[in-house]
């Protein structure tokens, strides 16, 4: 039985793959150049330069002494406080929050039932 043979590469072989990872290199730093000058030249949203020079309020009184809510009540809040930061406080309604079902239960029934032969 014959052994392979091996193949030794000397490095002008390496050469153009070598020339090919320096230009990668050399574009993506390019890349990481320009995005730091368009954020440097580009300025902030007032909104958002307002919002993070504001100091965050102290909770009322009154609120702490309130009974503990739902967790429902509490997921509610939650979303209608994240829609209004998103909407930067422009005008909106939440007409319904309800919970979906899973789409991979659903996925799963339809392929197990997909895998029986029909009679």
């Amino acid at each position: 039985m014959q052994l392979p043979i091996l193949a030794v590469a000397t490095l002008s072989d390496s050469v153009p793959h070598l020339i090919g990872f320096a230009i990668v290199l050399v574009v993506l730093i390019g890349l990481w150049v320009l995005t730091d000058v368009i954020g440097m030249i580009l300025p902030k949203p007032k909104a958002a330069v307002a919002k993070t020079a504001q100091p965050v309020a102290a909770a009322p009184q009154a609120a702490a002494a309130a009974p503990a809510a739902s967790d429902e009540t509490d997921e509610m809040a939650v979303i209608a406080a994240v829609v209004a930061m998103l909407l930067d406080e422009r005008a909106h309604r939440i007409v319904s929050i309800r919970q979906r079902g899973t789409d991979w239960s659903r996925e799963g029934r339809r392929q197990h039932h997909a895998s029986h032969r029909i009679r």
